[in-house]
């Protein structure tokens, strides 16, 4: 390609298209191998998860609840810890690699936009010829489609635990509604689980004596109604003498 100021800007313009077509590619590239990797592990979370939005934890021993937390931690920092060699970015010639298999590209065209013609660069023949060569791989970089993720996971999940998290834990937010924020953040975490302290609730009736007259007398509700404005004197009730005291409390 001659090396004039117009060349020069259209080299500068094709390389940008490719510059973030490569980026694309390599972001997809890095998805499908963490997705192959570690796939595992969000399936275990996505489980986990979902028991919690389905408020299983409550009903099982806590004991149950932070051993699950902690095999799934320690699964978790193992599996990780093995597959380490996926966490890198891709490098740029992979991911052009990528692009020329996506399209049908033979013979790596991409790789021409970085040569030079060194050899019989003086020879206008051979010049032309370069540049008729550099002009068609330029052309081609505007047709280029990005590439698709290709985890390639059936042969890994022959049993589909994958999709099966990902199932649970969308029923499971449908089924938690708007309490799911809040029982993720109490569950997520195997704290012990506390239950909320139910008001002691009060029925007293006093019976008076026959020759009164007088209806039963009857009190309900809870402590704190029983008491006068103070909240802590008892409210007084004048009753007959030798009236009889009955008193049921509960929770």
């Amino acid at each position: 390609m001659r090396d004039t100021p117009a060349n020069r800007t259209k080299a500068a313009a094709n390389l940008s298209g490719l510059s973030w077509r490569l980026v694309v590619t390599r972001a997809v590239i890095c998805w499908e191998r963490l997705w192959r990797t570690f796939w595992p592990v969000a399936a275990a979370w996505g489980i986990y998860l979902a028991a919690g939005l389905f408020d299983i934890w409550t009903v099982l021993p806590y004991g149950l609840h932070l051993a699950a937390f902690l095999a799934l931690t320690g699964f978790s920092g193992w599996w990780i810890w093995h597959g380490r060699g996926a966490l890198h970015w891709p490098a740029a010639h992979a991911a052009a690699r990528r692009l020329e298999r996506e399209n049908g590209l033979a013979n790596q065209p991409l790789a021409v936009l970085e040569d030079r013609l060194s050899l019989n660069a003086a020879d206008p023949v051979a010049r032309q010829l370069w540049e008729l060569h550099v002009n068609r791989n330029l052309a081609a970089i505007k047709r280029l489609r990005l590439p698709l993720p290709r985890p390639g996971l059936v042969d890994r999940d022959r049993y589909g635990l994958r999709m099966l998290a990902a199932i649970m834990l969308v029923a499971a937010g449908f089924a938690a509604g708007p309490d799911g924020p809040g029982r993720l953040s109490q569950f997520v975490l195997p704290l012990p689980h506390v239950t909320a302290a139910v008001p002691l609730q009060i029925e007293a009736w006093v019976t008076a004596p026959e020759y009164t007259g007088a209806p039963p007398l009857f009190l309900a509700g809870s402590a704190a109604n029983l008491l006068v404005d103070d909240g802590r004197t008892p409210a007084a009730h004048k009753v007959p003498v030798n009236s009889i005291l009955s008193v049921r409390t509960y929770g």
